[in-house]
This record gives structure tokens, C-alpha cells and sequence, in this order.
């Protein structure tokens, strides 16, 4: 894991925490997990832009990518299942993200 991917998951993380269990919003986790992707994603991608390291964000696209889908696929499925365990899915996103990492070596 690359020091982007680990900025991108502590960025989501963190506002993970802080929305669900210290402000307590009571918005839906999947909705949640999606705004908060896609800020985690901006703010990566704006502080790469500002140091202009763009070979560096190429080889996190996939994982910011994995984790964009994830959760619009999380958000979308709201009426097709009942799973709100959002702990279960930051666990398969932990473990899955290293695969992303790995692929891009020679």
C-alpha cells in the first residue's frame, strides 16, 4: 500500500467516524460511505494536483476507484437487501485493497 492509499483510507475513516458516532446525523452508512468516498477521493486528488505527482495518483486510481464503486454499489442496493453491518464492509474493502496495490507490480 502506497502513502496515497493509506492518506485516502485515513481520510475516509475519519470522516466515517466523525459523522456516525460523534455527530450522529442519522443518515443511512451506504449514503454516508459514498459522500465520504468521493470527499476522501477529492481531497487526494486536490492535494496531488497541488504537488503535481500525477504517476503517484495512477497507481492509486484503482484503489480510489475500487472504493467509488463499492460504496455506489452499497448505495444502490439499499432496496435490495437489508445489510447495514458497514463494519463487515470496511473489513472486505481492508482486505481486498492490497490486491489493487499488488497487481501494479512487475
Amino acid at each position: 500500500m502506497n502513502r496515497y492509499n493509506f492518506w485516502f483510507l485515513t481520510t475516509e475513516v475519519t470522516l466515517l467516524i466523525v459523522g456516525k458516532y460523534l455527530l450522529n446525523t442519522g443518515i443511512h452508512p451506504y449514503f454516508y460511505a459514498l459522500v465520504t468516498g468521493v470527499t476522501a477521493g477529492l481531497v487526494i486528488l486536490i492535494w496531488l494536483h497541488l504537488r503535481i505527482r500525477l504517476n503517484s495518483l495512477l497507481v492509486s486510481l484503482p484503489t480510489i476507484l475500487f472504493f467509488t464503486i463499492a460504496n455506489s454499489l452499497g448505495f444502490a442496493a439499499l432496496k435490495l437487501t437489508s445489510l447495514t453491518n458497514y463494519n463487515f464492509i470496511i473489513q472486505i474493502s481492508l482486505l481486498i485493497m492490497p490486491l489493487f496495490y499488488s497487481s501494479k507490480k512487475p
